[in-house]
């Protein structure tokens, strides 16, 4: 609550169990990869849900798509609740104008839809340098879900692996957003949907 827009948090190497929110904010949330390099520091900075909801959201209260998070260099996990209805497990970004992901890792988050990353009318969505793995939604989008009206996903350098859905579709990616999309030098492999159902990489 501290914070303000245009802030940079550096977050210290440690295991957090928080649920983090933010609301039209532009804020900068890192760990110390961002001002070292040193890439020990995502695996050893942890934002943990605790599978009470979801671990980072970020909400527009006027839908007018003012705040433009960035998260580098974070392990972001935990994230959704045993029961299911969470949209969103490790991260949700609604009406945002960008969020930027780089250098993180997104693991072991469940949800409804969006078991790693959720996105909803959000302009503009990056993410760079990361791992989105072990992640699981019940019906769309086991790594991912980036839905809604927007300007343009990247994904660039990074891997989508061993994401799940338990009953429909988009086992690894589920890209139904109307965003251009762009897919560079990115690693889609080993996500699973159901037997007879669509989309097991995207």
């Amino acid at each position: 609550n501290l914070t303000s827009t245009g802030d940079t948090v550096i977050v210290l190497q440690g295991f957090y169990q928080e649920n983090l929110r933010m609301a039209d904010k532009s804020i900068h949330l890192a760990s110390l990869y961002l001002t070292t390099g040193d890439t020990s520091k995502i695996t050893s900075t942890i934002i943990d849900g605790g599978y009470a909801a979801t671990t980072i959201a970020c909400t527009s209260s006027t839908g007018a798509g003012v705040g433009a998070i960035k998260l580098t260099g974070l392990t972001i996990q935990g994230g959704g609740s045993n029961n299911g209805f969470v949209v969103g497990g490790g991260i949700k970004v609604n009406d945002y104008r960008s969020i930027t992901i780089t250098g993180c890792i997104i693991q072991s988050n469940q949800a409804m839809f969006g078991g790693g990353l959720y996105s909803y009318n959000t302009d503009s969505v990056m993410i760079h340098n990361s791992i989105i793995w072990y992640n699981d939604a019940f019906e769309y989008g086991g790594g991912m879900m980036v839905t809604g009206s927007g300007d343009y996903f990247i994904i660039s350098n990074s891997l989508v692996h061993n994401n799940a859905v338990g009953v429909y579709d988009n086992g690894g990616m589920g890209l139904d957003g109307n965003h251009k999309k762009i897919i560079l030098n990115t690693n889609v492999a080993y996500n699973v949907v159901p037997q007879g159902r669509y989309g097991g990489g995207m």
